[in-house]
């Protein structure tokens, strides 16, 4: 048995150990959060009793977890199935080595999501700041024109206020068109979250499998060898930083502005481009 070949036995047997150990954390966390269960300290507040009733140890825990076997399973994909790999030839390990990893990239992203609460949108600051100013319009009494009240001046005090049918309605409905807003900006940021997730970990995939094929040349490598090599990294680093940006709501309105994050999204479209331009038809 050669060495990838126990590598690949190695991060299988891993891998089933982990995953394990992270659904035997969530029952646990699952039994002693139960709300009939009492907290040790009577009437003191216990921390980790809180912290299962909320499940951030399960879930902090399963996080680090999927960190773990993603890295491990890509590791395993990238070099079993390489030129010199036992799965170079599509086979059971060929597709069991790279269906593991994409289902350890969604388990880590669904981690990422649910411990910052992407979905939910808990940051409550943002949504103040957004829903402020169609509050304040909302509760502002109402005024009649400068033009008509100077014609009727003597007679302000028996003008009548405007129904308050009307205000409600307007009330609704602004309520309604700032809740609309807030939920397509939040679809637009778990979006680009993903997507940039994705972006990262498939072009890290791409320059260490080319980086991999370069240890079998015997010849120095030139530049554009070099160039297929070290693009994918800096579109990898590139999109590691816009998702980190995109898991909080006020870090997400710089990368959703068009100096930064679209003009970093074009920079990555055009080094993929050129990188995929040279890999197609370079004889090199």
């Amino acid at each position: 048995m050669c060495r990838r070949t126990a590598m690949a036995w190695l991060a299988g047997v891993l891998g089933m150990i982990l995953c394990a150990f992270a659904i035997g954390t969530h029952w646990v966390g699952r039994t002693t959060a139960h709300p009939g269960n009492t907290t040790p300290h009577g009437s003191q507040t216990n921390v980790f009793q809180r912290l299962l009733e909320n499940r951030r140890v399960p879930l902090g825990v399963e996080m680090v977890l999927s960190i773990i076997v993603l890295s491990l399973l890509g590791y395993n994909a990238i070099f079993t199935t390489s030129i010199q790999g036992p799965a170079n030839n599509v086979g059971n390990l060929y597709y069991a080595s790279w269906l593991a990893f994409l289902m350890a990239i969604r388990i880590c992203l669904g981690c990422l999501e649910e411990w910052y609460e992407v979905e939910r949108g808990t940051d409550t600051g943002l949504m103040q700041d957004r829903t402020s100013v169609a509050k304040g319009s909302t509760t502002k009494s109402y005024q009649a024109p400068s033009l008509m009240r100077d014609q009727a001046e003597p007679n302000t005090k028996d003008t009548a206020p405007p129904p308050t049918e009307n205000l409600s309605e307007i009330s609704e409905a602004t309520n309604q068109s700032s809740t609309s807003l807030v939920d397509q900006f939040e679809k637009d940021r778990v979006n680009r979250l993903r997507t940039y997730f994705c972006l990262s970990i498939f072009s890290t995939v791409c320059s260490a499998s080319a980086h991999d094929a370069a240890q079998n040349e015997e010849e120095p490598l030139n530049a554009v060898q070099r160039y297929i090599i070290l693009a994918p990294i800096i579109v990898a680093s590139i999109s590691m930083t816009l998702f980190v940006l995109c898991l909080s709501r006020r870090c997400y309105l710089i990368a959703s502005h068009f100096c930064v994050g679209g003009l970093l999204s074009v920079v990555c479209f055009g080094l993929w481009l050129a990188d995929l331009v040279l890999t197609m038809h370079s004889e090199e």
